[in-house]
């Protein structure tokens, strides 16, 4: 089991190991997407994208973004 620590690290993690990133903004996925912040949202709205349901904000899962370009490209 991977805990964090205060410095928001993983304890079971080496120093010079980070944890891969598994959620993003919209405008983290448009940047990555190399679309506009708009696009996101409909892609969203299309259902081509999907948030996580546990947070209010609108966080997309690298899942998600793996399968559109798997899908779409």
């Amino acid at each position: 089991m991977i805990t964090l620590n205060e410095n928001r690290t993983a304890n079971n993690v080496g120093e010079n190991q980070q944890l891969p990133k598994l959620l993003f903004t919209i405008k983290e996925t448009a940047y990555v997407l190399g679309v506009s912040e708009k696009s996101v949202r409909r892609f969203l709205e299309r259902g081509l994208l999907q948030t996580s349901k546990a947070l209010r904000t609108k966080l997309i899962t690298l899942e998600s973004i793996q399968a559109f370009v798997r899908t779409t490209v």
